[in-house]
């Protein structure tokens, strides 16, 4: 009797057993039919979407070569809804015959016996224009101001190609002899610099510079405007920008150089630097525009009148 209780529940446990596998085999049934009519798909490995598909979507421009004449389509970018106008000063008689007009392409050998002297924008042309092609050299620094070209403080020195050792702008370059010495700095000088401070440190650089390269074309380019959303920021101002640039402009007229206004072709009509040229930071400028520079110097050239 006791051997037939015992076969009768192990029967019964077999059976409930089933009894929830066969429940538990509706579920899945059912809940496949459903996901199935809901248009949900299961996880695959072999489905088409893939990271790529949401990258997000920059707004950098191609990198094909620019005539910068030509305005790339602005319609693909985002201006601030409100536009800030920032004109430029009326330019003296004296400020308008320093800068030097648009002529034919001097080409690429032009700056072969050129020195490119600047801060990390100029660092930015040298990388991305073209211009490493040529044989100019550079003395570029990020952070570089007019009070750091003379300096002896050896934390503002520079690393100089084929030098063991840091030295002062003015001292580099005085290792050799140039024909052209384009300069580009103040950017850095806008937010903290007086007028005084910022002509007095500049001309005394072109001073040094007239002493160890008296047969040299010095260039002066123009401040390079940043973004109007940068511009608002009260820091690095465009306003100031163009007040800045009027004293290059009379210290090209003081010092026999030459006055580049770069912001005729990186400037919109509001005299900002244009959104998608820029970089992120709204200063720094994309490849197409550093080329856009590079393109521009090489149609704005000038020889100095020889006595």
């Amino acid at each position: 009797m006791k051997k037939k209780i015992r076969l009768s529940r192990q029967m019964l446990i077999l059976a409930a057993l089933a009894l929830c596998l066969i429940i538990l085999g509706c579920v899945i049934f059912l809940a496949s039919r459903w996901t199935e009519e809901a248009g949900i798909q299961p996880d695959s490995t072999d489905a088409s979407s893939t990271l790529s598909d949401y990258e997000e979507e920059t707004t950098e421009p191609t990198e094909e070569t620019v005539n910068y004449s030509v305005t790339p389509d602005p319609t693909a970018f985002t201006e601030p809804e409100e536009a800030h106008l920032e004109t430029m000063p009326d330019l003296s008689a004296r400020q308008k015959s320093v800068i030097v007009p648009e002529g034919p392409d001097a080409g690429a050998s032009y700056f072969d016996d050129a020195v490119f002297i600047g801060d990390s924008r100029t660092e930015g042309f040298r990388m991305h224009s073209g211009i490493s092609a040529t044989k100019a050299d550079f003395l570029t620094k990020v952070g570089m101001s007019v009070d750091w070209v003379c300096s002896e403080n050896e934390n503002r020195w520079l690393e100089v190609p084929g030098e063991d050792q840091k030295m002062s702008v003015i001292t580099a370059l005085g290792r050799k002899q140039y024909k052209k010495i384009y300069i580009s700095l103040g950017i850095n000088e806008t937010g903290w610099m007086t007028d005084e401070e910022f002509t007095s440190l500049y001309r005394n650089f072109l001073e040094r510079i007239r002493q160890i390269q008296p047969d040299a074309e010095i260039y002066l380019q123009g401040i390079i405007h940043v973004t109007q959303a940068r511009s608002d920021d009260g820091v690095n101002t465009n306003a100031r920008v163009n007040e800045m640039n009027c004293l290059i402009m009379d210290l090209a007229a003081e010092t026999g150089a030459h006055y580049l206004d770069l912001n005729e072709v990186m400037t919109n009509e509001n005299g900002h630097l244009f959104a998608y040229g820029a970089a992120k930071d709204g200063v720094h400028m994309t490849k197409s525009f550093y080329e856009v520079w590079y393109l521009y110097l090489r149609h704005h050239t000038a020889e100095r009148s020889k006595s």
